[in-house]
């Protein structure tokens, strides 16, 4: 955002991450309850927990890796999200049937 000094830019940069994260949130939600066979509501919680400690440490790491380049920030965002995304598909592709057996029934009508 503080690339732009238009008001009408940031603010459509802005309704463009909330339309993001309005969409990303309930489904992570719905990933992690489902996933967790018991203690869904443990789950959400330490989901909601971590988001928390996320937007108060990553301003400041953030701030400390700027001020040390320019591009630090933007560089470990990278290497996280890349460890995030391997994460992501070992988890995936172990994952197996839904352990909690509660997708959709294949055979019913609308899903063939």
């Amino acid at each position: 955002m503080a690339l732009t000094r238009s008001p009408v830019a940031a603010t459509c940069a802005i309704a463009l991450l909330a339309a993001g994260m309005g969409i990303a949130r309930p489904a992570n939600s719905a990933l992690i309850s489902r996933r967790a066979t018991t203690g869904q509501g443990t789950a959400i919680g330490l989901m909601d927990s971590f988001d928390s400690l996320g937007r108060i440490i990553g301003p400041v790491l953030g701030g400390s890796l700027y001020r040390r380049g320019l591009t630090l920030p933007f560089l470990s965002g990278a290497v996280l999200f890349a460890v995030a995304l391997l994460l992501a598909a070992a988890w995936v592709a172990g994952a197996g049937p839904d352990p909690a057996g509660t997708g959709p029934d294949p055979t019913e009508q609308g899903h063939a």
